[in-house]
This record gives C-alpha cells, sequence and structure tokens, in this order.
C-alpha cells in the first residue's frame, strides 16, 4: 500500500506570460502525484506536439496506470521521457478531436480552468521555461 500522499491538492505551472492551477487526482495515481510532490519546485522547456506540451523532468517515477485515454485538460506523467504532458486537443496521433498520447501515460491532475488558458497554451513556443511549484 502507498504511502499517504502530502495534503496538495494542486499545482501550479508557470509559463513566462501565463500560470494556471492544476487539481491534482490523488485517486488516479497517488505514486504518481507522492513522487511529484516530492521534486517541487522544478523547471523544463517546452516542446509542442500538436495541441499537447510536454517538458522534461528529472524523475525516476514508474508509469503507475499507463493509459492511452485522454482528455483535453488532462496533465500526465510520460516515464518513458521522464516527462509531463499537457493535452489540451488533438495530437498527431488523434484520428478525431481527442488527444491521444504517443505512448500510454499516467494521468494525475486536470487543469483548472481550461477554456481560460486554452488560447495561452496553443501560443507555447518550443523553448520556453515552465516551472511548477506548489500551489499557495
Amino acid at each position: 500500500m502507498p504511502q499517504k500522499s502530502p495534503s496538495a491538492s494542486r499545482i501550479r505551472f508557470s509559463f513566462p506570460k501565463f500560470s494556471f492551477y492544476a487539481k491534482l487526482l490523488p485517486s488516479k495515481a497517488p505514486r504518481t502525484i507522492e513522487g511529484i510532490l516530492k521534486i517541487l519546485p522544478f523547471s523544463g522547456y517546452a516542446e509542442c506536439w500538436g495541441e499537447e506540451v510536454y517538458f522534461m523532468v528529472d524523475a525516476a517515477i514508474p508509469d503507475e496506470a499507463g493509459t492511452m485515454d485522454v482528455e483535453a485538460g488532462d496533465v500526465a506523467f510520460w516515464a518513458p521521457g521522464p516527462a509531463i504532458a499537457i493535452f489540451f486537443g488533438k495530437t498527431p496521433m488523434s484520428k478525431g478531436e481527442k488527444p491521444v498520447p504517443a505512448s500510454p501515460v499516467t494521468g494525475f491532475a486536470r487543469v483548472k480552468n481550461l477554456k481560460e488558458v486554452l488560447g495561452h497554451l496553443k501560443a507555447v513556443e518550443r523553448d520556453e521555461r515552465i516551472t511548477v511549484h506548489k500551489a499557495k
């Protein structure tokens, strides 16, 4: 049985021109969340893949609940990277409007107020610095 994750309920993603909160989903990925919270704060540089922004992180977190089933607004950990992916629309693997990751990911959070940050996410450029913090 995994240890109970710290009591954080959300994390904050900061980009050069905007930021947003993501609600943690401990019922979906408690060990992934525990691993993410242990390394906060951390930064990476944006890569864009269709309507997905992802960035590499220095975290050795095993795949917990890998799935190809994601929705716009999902925040997921990709163990092979290791990387964090923020899905907000179609990816190159999509057959319709729904995002499809390149390979299985573990969803661990949801973007709060996706409609409000969608335009900002679509404007993210490669190599923009992204910092993830504990939410205040």
